[in-house]
């Protein structure tokens, strides 16, 4: 005997598309110029699709589109708003249309871009840095062209290990800018509780022409780690004479100078690491101090901070 009841058992309703398990897109690349590189700037990426945790990243490739149409670089279409079109009022059809959209802004930008490069796992881990990943790619090619580009545009697509892919990121883009030249540090001066640095403006810029500077930005970081941290000047200077009254006790600091451009942040880095001998000072204008001069056979080493500089 049939129990007609029994067909009316579970629930009704529209069936539903199983959860993406992709991840999530990147939100908050960020690009700028700094001497002869662009640097990306992103979260690392963490969530899949579904909001569950991102635990097997693969892969970031990384996209780049030399002078994008206007259209290409725009905020993306935001989901549609107020009553559907007619003939599309099924359930999630905002969803639907909003994906729509997204897939054709994303056809439109891997038309023109080309994947610049392919970060695996031992490469996104040399990038990352604490929260963040941060990437340089080198514009000198570009820059030296015949016809330097007038903007470029970034967008970068993380990858599982299963080869599921992530929407693409925020578009970011930049003007690149021939930079200056590397400035010259002709003096790092250890004094008591400060340290001076001095150095010569750039004459030229990357590509050998004349060049005006903007102002100089002042890093430091400590011998044994390969990477500049944050400037130490918030504003760049406009002088050529830098005071470092941070440096640690007992480190051994190496110093970078970068010129920027008049309006611009474009910085190419003169690194000088300092001496461990000292021989017998000479008078300090910047410091106002005695102050020991590298000779010919001590220039090798980091520049080591002195609390009290010994008289002749």
């Amino acid at each position: 005997m049939l129990f007609p009841l029994a067909a009316a058992c579970g629930k009704k309703g529209d069936p539903q598309p199983p959860l993406p398990r992709g991840p999530a897109a990147i939100r908050d690349l960020a690009v700028e110029q700094e001497g002869s590189d662009a640097v990306l700037t992103f979260t690392y990426p963490d969530r899949l699709m579904n909001g569950d945790p991102l635990r097997d990243v693969a892969s970031l490739e990384i996209y780049r589109v030399v002078d994008p149409s206007p259209a290409l670089v725009t905020t993306r279409p935001p989901a549609p708003r107020g009553p559907a079109p007619a003939g599309d009022q099924a359930p999630g059809s905002a969803a639907r249309r909003e994906a729509a959209n997204v897939r054709l802004a994303e056809s439109a930008f891997f038309r023109e871009a080309k994947r610049v490069d392919l970060l695996a796992v031992a490469a996104i881990a040399e990038h990352t840095r604490g929260a963040a990943v941060v990437y340089r790619d080198p514009l000198y090619p570009l820059l030296s062209a015949a016809k330097p580009p007038a903007s470029l545009a970034y967008a970068v697509v993380s990858v599982r290990r299963g080869g599921e892919r992530s929407p693409l990121s925020n578009i970011a883009s930049i003007s690149p800018d021939v930079p200056p030249g590397a400035p010259t540090i002709v003096r790092v001066t250890p004094a008591e509780g400060r340290i001076c640095i001095e150095w010569v403006p750039p004459e030229t810029d990357l590509l050998g022409r004349p060049t005006k500077v903007g102002g100089y930005r002042v890093y430091r970081r400590p011998l044994a780690e390969e990477e500049y941290a944050s400037p130490l000047n918030a504003d760049p200077l406009d002088g050529t004479v830098y005071v470092d009254t941070g440096a640690a006790y007992g480190t051994k600091p190496v110093y970078t100078i970068r010129a920027t451009l008049p309006g611009k942040t474009s910085i190419l880095p003169q690194r000088r690491r300092g001496w461990t001998r000292f021989p017998r000072p000479a008078w300090c204008g910047c410091c106002g101090t005695r102050s020991r001069r590298p000779t010919s056979r001590a220039t090798s080493s980091s520049a080591r901070r002195q609390t009290r500089p010994r008289s002749g």
